[in-house]
C-alpha cells in the first residue's frame, strides 16, 4: 500500500512479503524528500502493551526491511524530525486462510 503523510510532503510505501507459512517481512520506503530524516519504530501490541520490535532512522529513500514478523497486532510509528510530525499506523498481520 502507498499513502501520504499529511502536511509533510512525504509518501510511504509499505509491503508485506511472505518469508514462510508463519512469517512475513515488512518492507518500508519513504519518498518525497531526499534530505529528511524519519525515525521509524515498529511495535507489537499485546494486551494494552506495545513492545518494540524494530527501530530505524531512514535517510532519503533508502528502504527498510524488518524480517521475521509473526502474526499479531502492530503499530508503525513514523517521526519526521525536521517539522516534529508524528504518525501512527495500526495494522494486523494474519495467517492466510
Amino acid at each position: 500500500m502507498q499513502f501520504a503523510l499529511p502536511d509533510s510532503g512525504l509518501w510511504v510505501e509499505l509491503r508485506l512479503e511472505p518469508q514462510s507459512d508463519e512469517l512475513v517481512a515488512i518492507a518500508l520506503r519513504i519518498s518525497g524528500s531526499e534530505s529528511t530524516d524519519v525515525s521509524v519504530q515498529l511495535r507489537a501490541v499485546e494486551a494494552e502493551r506495545a513492545e518494540l520490535v524494530a527501530r530505524y532512522t531512514v535517510r532519503g529513500s533508502a528502504p527498510v526491511l524488518v524480517k521475521g514478523v509473526r502474526p499479531g497486532r502492530y503499530v508503525l510509528e513514523l517521526h519526521e524530525r525536521e517539522r516534529t510530525l508524528r504518525f501512527k499506523l495500526r495494522f494486523d498481520v494474519e495467517l492466510a486462510a
